[in-house]
């Protein structure tokens, strides 16, 4: 089974589209489009909203976060994931 882990995130534009993925669809639905890839598709972070038809809006790259606000956030739902 796949984990919010095996998402390739690159940059900090990706680390805000998950963060707004995961808002909008839940871990779970993240979790199950992972598990649907077939034919060496990638996890992307851009092929997750496109599977799933989600447009992420320009405004989220525009909010100033916090790296360390943003790397907390992602540890706290991996360790959330791991417990499942």
């Amino acid at each position: 089974m796949a984990s919010i882990d095996d998402v390739i995130i690159e940059s900090d534009r990706d680390e805000k589209t998950l963060i707004y993925l995961i808002k909008v669809l839940g871990e779970k639905r993240i979790i199950e489009t992972i598990d649907a890839f077939k034919g060496g598709k990638r996890f992307y972070v851009s092929n997750i909203a496109k599977s799933n038809k989600v447009d992420v809006p320009d405004h989220i790259y525009h909010v100033s976060a916090d790296r360390e606000e943003v790397k907390k956030i992602l540890a706290e739902l991996k360790a959330k994931l791991r417990k499942r």
